[in-house]
């Protein structure tokens, strides 16, 4: 979280007696931290000086999905990023940025990993490509496509078969469980109303 500990680093009165300060914070796929869009205290206008960055992939509608800052599974229904600029990367060379205290537009939107309260496979893999650090480093210019291609290809055929069996083992145990409390309070009911 250097997002947040750069805001304690900044806040008034320096609450975690460290004695420095935080200049500059660039993150990449960070967490939203705040339920309001938290300010740098040592900037005037609240600024943090650096940039957030989040991959993100365009749909065929008008949304814009992107890394985990809005995604509910890590808190981003309900918390906002830092009050910095904020760089959505949706390829090599093409990107959407929101100014400091800017909010992020409701048509940008987190991977769609569940529909219906089932793991939505689909967007799962989506999101967990757009997670990588080597997805980062290709949008920005950082990689060769055969460098990242080797590390999507390694993450395809490993790992995601894994995850994606976990999300459903999990999907199931929880289902099996509301069967059961279900069960259990329909034989309380039927007792109570003999």
């Amino acid at each position: 979280m250097p997002n947040f500990f750069s805001l304690l680093l900044n806040k008034a009165g320096d609450p975690l007696k460290a004695g420095i300060k935080a200049d500059f914070l660039y993150t990449f796929g960070a967490m939203s931290v705040g339920t309001t869009n938290l300010p740098n205290d040592v900037a005037q206008d609240g600024c943090m000086n650096g940039e957030q960055f989040y991959n993100g992939q365009e749909s065929s509608s008008d949304t814009t999905f992107m890394d985990v800052a809005k995604q509910p599974l890590v808190g981003g229904h309900v918390l906002v990023p830092i009050k910095s600029l904020k760089t959505v990367l949706l390829g090599p060379l093409q990107q959407m940025q929101y100014k400091c205290g800017t909010p992020i537009p409701d048509h940008v939107m987190y991977f769609p990993i569940q529909e219906h309260g089932m793991p939505n496979i689909r967007g799962w893999k989506d999101w967990k490509i757009n997670h990588l650090l080597a997805t980062y480093s290709l949008n920005l210019g950082c990689t060769s496509f055969n460098k990242f291609r080797k590390t999507y290809n390694s993450f395809v055929v490993h790992q995601l078969p894994t995850m994606m069996k976990k999300a459903m083992e999990d999907f199931k145990a929880k289902n099996a469980k509301l069967k059961m409390m279900q069960k259990s309070k329909n034989a309380t009911n039927a007792t109570k109303e003999r």
